[in-house]
C-alpha cells in the first residue's frame, strides 16, 4: 500500500520522461562531456594559479581560491546552453510525435503536465551538477572553502535552472518546431539577462553626464560636481538571476558584495541599502514569480478547453445564424423545380387537330 500511495504521489508525466530518460544512451554521454571539459578547465586553472609566481618563485596558495569562482562560472555558461535544450523540446516534441493529443486526455491537468515536463528536465541537470560536485571539490582541497559554500552554489544554480527551464518550457507549447522553440528561448534568455543590465548602466552612465552638465550651467563657481544618486534604479536587475549569482559568489569569497559596489556607484537612496544587503533573498523570490509566470502562460497555452470557449459562439448567436442560412422549404415542391424538370405543358386541342387525327 505505501509503495502504490508513492507511485500515485509521483507525477506520472514525471515518471515516464524518467523512465525514458535513464534508457537513453544521449544522457550518459552528455554528463562525460560536460565532466570533461570541467575537468580541463580545473586542470588548466591548478597550472596557471601553481605558476602564477614564475619559475624560481614559490607556490602562492592564494590563488588557488579562484579555481572556485573559474569552475563556477564555467558551469554556469554551460548551464545556460543546456537548461534551453532539455526544456525546450518537452512539448513541442511530443507534438511532432502526436502523442500530444494523447496526453492531454489524461486527467492531469495542463499544469501538471507542465510541471512534470520542467521537473523532468531539472532532473536530468541535476545529474549533471551532482557529477561535477568531485570536480567542484578540488576548490574546497586547495583553497580552503567549505561544503557550505558548494550547497549555496548548487542553490543558485537550481534557481538559474528553474528560471530559463520555465522560459524553454513556455516557448516549447507556444511553438509547434522544436527548433524554432530552442531558437526562441535562447533569444528570450538572452533579453532577460543582458537588457536590464544593459539598461542599468546606460541609464547611470547617461544620467551622470546630464546631471554634471545641467550642474556646470547653472554653477556659476567651477567646482567638482558632487554624485549623483541614482536611488532605485538597480532594482530593474532585481529579477536577473545572474545579480543574485554574482553577490552569492562575490560574498563567499569574502570580496566586496553587491551592495559595496552599489555604494561606491553611488545607488544608495532610502530602501536601496536594504534591498542591497538582501539581495540574494529578494533575487530569488522574484525570479521564482517570473518562474512561475511562465509556467502559467505555458499552461494557458497547452488547455485546450479554454481554446474550444474561445472558438465557440454564444447559443443565441449561433441559433440565428442557424435560422437566417437555413433555406425555406417551398409549400409545392413542382412550383420550384428547375427549367428542365419540370413537365411539358399539354397544348389545347383543336377541330383541326381533330379532324387530322380522323
Amino acid at each position: 500500500m505505501a509503495g502504490a500511495k508513492k507511485k500515485r504521489m509521483l507525477n506520472p508525466i514525471l515518471a515516464k520522461e524518467l523512465k525514458l530518460g535513464a534508457r537513453s544512451i544521449r544522457l550518459p554521454l552528455s554528463i562525460m562531456f560536460y565532466d570533461i571539459v570541467l575537468s580541463i578547465v580545473a586542470v588548466i586553472a591548478i597550472f596557471i594559479a601553481a605558476f602564477a609566481g614564475g619559475i624560481d618563485g614559490g607556490v602562492d596558495f592564494s590563488g588557488f581560491l579562484y579555481i572556485y569562482q573559474v569552475i563556477g562560472w564555467t558551469q554556469l555558461g554551460i548551464t545556460l546552453l543546456i537548461v534551453p535544450i532539455l526544456t525546450a523540446g518537452s512539448i513541442s516534441g511530443e507534438r511532432e510525435k502526436q502523442t500530444l493529443e494523447i496526453m492531454l486526455t489524461t486527467p492531469k491537468k495542463p499544469m501538471s503536465i507542465i510541471w512534470g515536463k520542467l521537473l523532468a528536465a531539472l532532473s536530468n541537470y541535476m545529474i549533471f551538477i551532482i557529477s561535477s560536485i568531485p570536480i567542484m571539490a578540488i576548490a574546497f582541497v586547495l583553497g580552503g572553502l567549505n561544503w557550505f559554500a558548494l550547497l549555496g552554489y548548487i542553490f543558485m544554480m537550481i534557481v538559474i535552472a528553474v528560471y530559463i527551464g520555465s522560459v524553454g518550457v513556455f516557448c516549447s507549447s507556444a511553438f509547434k518546431k522544436t527548433i524554432v522553440s530552442i531558437v526562441m528561448t535562447f533569444l528570450i534568455e538572452f533579453a532577460l539577462l543582458a537588457i536590464p543590465v544593459v539598461l542599468f548602466f546606460g541609464i547611470m552612465g547617461v544620467g551622470a553626464i546630464i546631471y554634471e552638465a545641467i550642474y556646470y550651467n547653472y554653477n556659476s563657481i567651477m567646482t567638482t560636481a558632487p554624485d549623483p544618486n541614482f536611488g532605485l534604479l538597480p532594482f530593474i536587475m532585481i529579477g536577473n538571476p545572474l545579480t543574485g549569482f554574482l553577490d552569492y559568489m562575490l560574498r563567499s569569497m569574502d570580496v566586496a558584495s553587491l551592495a559595496e559596489g552599489f555604494k561606491e556607484m553611488d545607488c544608495f537612496g532610502t530602501l536601496m541599502p536594504i534591498l542591497a544587503h538582501a539581495w540574494i533573498p529578494v533575487n530569488v523570490i522574484v525570479c521564482g514569480g517570473i518562474s512561475f509566470f511562465f509556467l502559467w502562460l505555458a499552461a494557458r497555452k497547452l488547455n485546450p478547453v479554454k481554446k474550444l470557449k474561445k472558438k465557440r459562439k454564444p447559443a443565441n448567436q449561433g441559433m440565428q445564424t442557424m435560422n437566417a442560412a437555413a433555406p425555406v422549404p417551398p409549400v409545392n415542391p413542382q412550383l420550384y423545380q428547375p427549367a428542365s424538370m419540370s413537365t411539358p405543358v399539354e397544348e389545347p386541342i383543336t377541330e383541326e387537330l381533330r379532324n387530322e387525327s380522323k
